[in-house]
Protein backbone atom coordinates (compact mmCIF):
# COMPACT_ATOMS: atom_id res chain seq x y z
CA UNK A 1 0.00 0.00 0.00
CA UNK A 2 1.37 3.39 -0.97
CA UNK A 3 1.77 6.13 1.62
CA UNK A 4 1.76 9.84 0.70
CA UNK A 5 3.38 11.83 3.53
CA UNK A 6 3.71 15.02 1.46
CA UNK A 7 -0.02 15.03 0.78
CA UNK A 8 -0.72 14.49 4.48
CA UNK A 9 1.69 17.28 5.43
CA UNK A 10 -0.09 19.64 3.04
CA UNK A 11 -3.36 19.06 4.89
CA UNK A 12 -1.67 19.47 8.27
CA UNK A 13 -0.49 22.93 7.19
CA UNK A 14 -4.16 23.94 7.29
CA UNK A 15 -4.15 23.19 11.01
CA UNK A 16 -1.11 25.41 11.54
CA UNK A 17 -2.70 28.23 9.55
CA UNK A 18 -5.95 28.09 11.52
CA UNK A 19 -4.10 27.90 14.85
CA UNK A 20 -2.09 30.99 13.88
CA UNK A 21 -5.35 32.96 13.75
CA UNK A 22 -5.81 32.45 17.49
CA UNK A 23 -8.92 30.29 17.34
CA UNK A 24 -10.09 29.41 20.87
CA UNK A 25 -8.91 25.98 22.00
CA UNK A 26 -12.36 24.41 22.29
CA UNK A 27 -13.12 25.31 18.66
CA UNK A 28 -9.60 24.47 17.53
CA UNK A 29 -10.03 20.94 18.84
CA UNK A 30 -12.99 20.51 16.48
CA UNK A 31 -10.91 21.70 13.54
CA UNK A 32 -8.06 19.39 14.55
CA UNK A 33 -10.33 16.33 14.50
CA UNK A 34 -11.79 17.17 11.10
CA UNK A 35 -8.39 17.95 9.62
CA UNK A 36 -7.13 14.65 11.03
CA UNK A 37 -9.92 12.80 9.22
CA UNK A 38 -8.87 14.36 5.91
CA UNK A 39 -5.22 13.65 6.62
CA UNK A 40 -5.77 9.91 7.10
CA UNK A 41 -7.66 9.83 3.82
CA UNK A 42 -5.07 11.63 1.70
CA UNK A 43 -2.07 9.82 3.15
CA UNK A 44 -3.51 6.50 1.99
CA UNK A 45 -3.35 5.09 -1.50
CA UNK A 46 -7.08 4.41 -1.40
CA UNK A 47 -8.36 7.88 -0.53
CA UNK A 48 -12.11 8.35 -0.76
CA UNK A 49 -13.03 11.55 -2.59
CA UNK A 50 -16.57 11.34 -1.15
CA UNK A 51 -15.31 11.15 2.42
CA UNK A 52 -12.84 13.96 1.79
CA UNK A 53 -15.56 16.18 0.28
CA UNK A 54 -17.87 15.47 3.21
CA UNK A 55 -15.24 16.37 5.79
CA UNK A 56 -14.26 19.54 3.92
CA UNK A 57 -17.95 20.49 3.98
CA UNK A 58 -17.97 19.90 7.74
CA UNK A 59 -14.87 22.09 8.11
CA UNK A 60 -16.60 24.91 6.24
CA UNK A 61 -19.67 24.52 8.45
CA UNK A 62 -17.47 24.61 11.55
CA UNK A 63 -15.90 27.83 10.30
CA UNK A 64 -19.36 29.39 10.45
CA UNK A 65 -19.12 29.10 14.25
CA UNK A 66 -16.16 31.51 14.37
CA UNK A 67 -16.57 35.27 14.63
CA UNK A 68 -15.89 37.56 11.68
CA UNK A 69 -13.49 38.32 10.05
CA UNK A 70 -11.72 35.12 11.16
CA UNK A 71 -14.57 33.00 9.80
CA UNK A 72 -14.07 34.27 6.26
CA UNK A 73 -10.30 33.85 6.50
CA UNK A 74 -10.66 30.27 7.76
CA UNK A 75 -13.07 29.46 4.94
CA UNK A 76 -10.54 30.82 2.45
CA UNK A 77 -7.83 28.61 3.97
CA UNK A 78 -10.12 25.57 3.87
CA UNK A 79 -11.01 26.18 0.22
CA UNK A 80 -7.34 26.60 -0.71
CA UNK A 81 -6.51 23.34 1.05
CA UNK A 82 -9.44 21.57 -0.61
CA UNK A 83 -8.26 22.74 -4.02
CA UNK A 84 -4.71 21.60 -3.28
CA UNK A 85 -5.94 18.17 -2.16
CA UNK A 86 -8.01 17.81 -5.34
CA UNK A 87 -4.97 18.61 -7.47
CA UNK A 88 -2.81 16.17 -5.52
CA UNK A 89 -5.38 13.38 -5.87
CA UNK A 90 -5.74 14.14 -9.56
CA UNK A 91 -1.99 13.88 -10.11
CA UNK A 92 -1.88 10.69 -8.09
CA UNK A 93 -4.69 9.16 -10.14
CA UNK A 94 -2.99 10.20 -13.38
CA UNK A 95 0.25 8.51 -12.30
CA UNK A 96 -1.60 5.39 -11.20
CA UNK A 97 -3.57 5.08 -14.43
CA UNK A 98 -0.43 5.69 -16.50
CA UNK A 99 1.24 2.78 -14.70
CA UNK A 100 -1.73 0.46 -15.15
CA UNK A 101 -2.14 1.04 -18.86
CA UNK A 102 -0.57 -1.83 -20.68
CA UNK A 103 1.71 -1.12 -23.66
CA UNK A 104 0.48 -2.13 -27.12
CA UNK A 105 1.19 -5.69 -28.16
CA UNK A 106 4.33 -6.25 -30.22
CA UNK A 107 2.27 -7.65 -33.09
CA UNK A 108 0.18 -4.46 -33.24
CA UNK A 109 -3.01 -6.23 -32.18
CA UNK A 110 -3.79 -4.02 -29.28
Amino acid sequence: MAYYPKDAAAVQRLRDQIEALGVPLILMRKFIQLIGAITVQVEDEYASRKVIATVFAALLQQAEEIRQPESDRIKELIEACRSDVEKRLGKREARTSARTLSPPAADGSG
